[in-house]
């Protein structure tokens, strides 16, 4: 995982191919003019989804994770916490091959703020638990980058 501001997104080049192009489309792309709904960057291997939504309140132990993409979320307006979870980890609802989706329970999360042009990136297996309600506002623009790790 790593959790930076947009500015400094050209550091993590070299790290995979798919990456690669993803921080490419971050860098040459104005986001904030795109309409919502999915992009497509190098087809299912990298696309971007601009979706606004609504914050949850409510305290939820799940977290998801995913086994052949990683997620880049990037919040265009608003403020949001996405939690990160770290330590055992207990499997919850089971794994979705087809959505590459699961869910599990984390002995220890850690809070990430997110604010304009701020990201946070979590590889394949890394549970995170985004659109937590952060102190302000009660939804979010951001651009979710979905970017395949593992065929």
């Amino acid at each position: 995982m790593f959790y930076d501001c947009l500015k400094n997104i050209s550091r993590y080049r070299g790290i995979h191919p798919h990456l690669d192009a993803a921080i490419i489309f971050l860098q040459t792309t104005d986001l904030r003019q795109l309409a919502e709904g999915k992009y497509p960057i190098l087809g299912e291997k990298v696309f971007a989804v601009i979706q606004r939504n609504q914050l949850s309140k409510a305290d939820n132990a799940l977290l998801e994770y995913h086994k052949r993409y990683a997620d880049c979320h990037l919040l265009l307006a608003g403020n949001e916490c996405i939690r990160y979870g770290i330590g055992n980890q207990a499997e919850a609802v089971p794994f979705e091959q087809e959505a590459d989706i699961g869910f599990v329970t984390c002995d220890r999360t850690y809070d990430l703020d997110l604010v304009d042009d701020s990201f946070a990136y979590f590889f394949p297996n890394e549970p995170h638990q985004p659109n937590n309600f952060n102190q302000a506002g009660e939804a979010v623009t951001k651009c979710l980058i979905k970017v395949l790790m593992a065929d």
